[in-house]
């Protein structure tokens, strides 16, 4: 016999509520942010950060006249956020990748080419020491911890 506690049917009607709500807002919301912000990237993470929080709340949020409108300010708000905080760091990110850019010209060009992988072999390799390539294995080995 299963039986079906009045919290489990309220879940599952918050849930079904929910996904009808998210299927039928997520690509219409996420098209508006993308055109607000000229970032696709950062709408995506907004509109799914804005999701998260409507789901969190969706007993009250569900009850608004306008949820999408809440849901829409809510991404707005998380996005130029981080764009302030992206300006915030910024110049010490460049700062750091600065000292970091390779003195000679041909070195540089040619680590440009290598692909990520690649780029993570040299460097932990040569920069770091804590790896070493496994030809057999076609993967970095690090030093095992002592």
């Amino acid at each position: 016999m299963v039986v079906v506690t009045t919290a489990k049917v309220s879940e599952m009607t918050k849930t079904t509520d929910f996904d009808v709500f998210y299927r039928s807002e997520h690509a219409p919301l996420y098209r508006a942010l993308a055109m607000t912000l000229g970032d696709s990237d950062l709408a995506a993470e907004a509109i799914d950060e804005a999701m998260v929080r409507a789901y969190q709340r969706w007993a009250v949020v569900s009850r608004y006249d306008n949820a999408a409108g809440w849901v829409y300010r809510v991404a707005l708000n998380w996005a130029v956020s981080r764009l302030r905080l992206r300006r915030r760091t910024l110049p010490a990110v460049q700062a750091a990748a600065d000292e970091l850019r390779l003195p000679d010209p041909v070195l540089a060009e040619a680590e440009k080419r290598l692909s990520t992988s690649h780029r993570a072999v040299v460097v932990l390799r040569f920069l770091t020491s804590t790896g070493r390539w496994n030809r057999s294995r076609r993967r970095l080995v690090y030093p095992s911890a002592r």
